[in-house]
This record gives C-alpha cells, structure tokens and sequence, in this order.
C-alpha cells in the first residue's frame, strides 16, 4: 500500500470489513493498527455530557464540576468550551442532515 507520502509518514487506508468500514493506520513498513469508524453523534455525545437526567439536579459534567470543585474552578471554563463547540457541530450535522433530505 502506498499513500503518495514520503516513506515513514503515517498514512490512512481505508478497509471494508461487513457492514463496517475499518481502516488500518500506519506507515508503509507495516507498523501500524486498525480502528474501526465511529458513528456516533455529536448530539448523542452532547446528550450525554451536559443535559440533566431531571429538573432538579444539574447533574451534568459542567454541575458535577460546580458541585465538586466550585465555580470558579478552570475545568469548568474547559468544559464550557467544549460544550460550545460541540453545540456548532451538532448545529452542522443538522445543516448537512438538512442538505441530505432536499429532493
């Protein structure tokens, strides 16, 4: 296999496996891994990560840190970062989502 590289670089190919597609990562001198594709979402990632599982207790990542370490702890400001990036890539999954389902 060869990626157009220069030897040594680390390269991607892709490789069908069933229903899955797997691709092995590595350099053309066989050192290398497989790791299959990941196809969760960003708002099922989300979803997980910062909704509450009721009203009554925030007890999503960004609450467990307030609750535990304050709020003026530097992983809670990490944290909300990463909860704002996530929410413009659940809004682009909507876009394409969108782009996908016109006729």
């Amino acid at each position: 296999m060869q990626c157009g590289i220069d030897p040594g670089h680390r390269c991607i190919w892709p490789i069908a496996t069933g229903a899955d597609q797997t691709y092995f990562v590595g350099t053309e001198m066989g050192d290398g891994r497989f790791a299959a594709t990941n196809d969760e979402l960003f708002s099922d990632l989300y979803a997980q990560l910062f909704q509450w599982s009721n009203e009554y207790e925030d007890d999503s990542v960004t609450g467990r840190i307030q609750h535990v370490l304050g709020y003026d702890h530097p992983l809670l400001n990490q944290y909300i970062v990463l909860r704002t990036r996530m929410e413009m890539a659940i809004h682009r999954e909507m876009e394409l989502l969108a782009l996908r389902l016109q006729p």
